[in-house]
C-alpha cells in the first residue's frame, strides 16, 4: 500500500494544507525511492520519506517520532515530490465544496 492509502484522513488533509502552505523547506532525493525534507510546521521537523516502505518514513515530530505512524510531514514531502497527486486531492475538495455549497443552496 502507499503512503497515501495508509495515513489518516486527519493526516491527509493537513498534509495537503500544508502543501498549498509551501511549508516544505527543502527536499533532496537520496535515490529513487527516498527523500529528505525539512518542515516547518510548530518547529521545522525532518522527514526522510521511502516511497516503497512508506511504513520506513520517518519524521522527527513529537507524533511520529519512533512510530510508523504517517503525519502530516510525511504527507507534505509525498505531496511534494508527487505535486500531481496533491492537484488531484484539491480538485475533489473543490467539486465537493461547490457541490455541497449548491445543494446547501437549493435546499433554501
Amino acid at each position: 500500500m502507499g503512503l497515501l492509502e495508509i495515513c489518516s484522513h486527519n493526516s491527509y488533509w493537513r498534509g495537503l494544507d500544508y502543501f498549498e502552505n509551501k511549508r516544505v523547506k527543502s527536499l533532496k532525493q537520496i535515490n529513487r525511492y527516498e527523500f529528505e525534507a525539512d518542515v516547518e510546521g510548530t518547529k521545522t521537523y525532518h522527514v526522510h520519506l521511502d516511497i516503497a516502505h512508506p511504513r520506513k518514513s520517518t519524521c522527527t515530530c513529537p507524533h511520529a517520532a519512533d512510530k510508523s505512524t504517517i503525519c502530516k510531514h510525511k504527507v507534505v514531502v509525498y505531496f511534494s515530490v508527487f505535486p500531481e497527486k496533491a492537484q488531484e486531492a484539491i480538485n475533489v475538495e473543490n467539486r465537493s465544496f461547490r457541490t455541497g455549497c449548491k445543494e446547501k443552496f437549493k435546499a433554501t
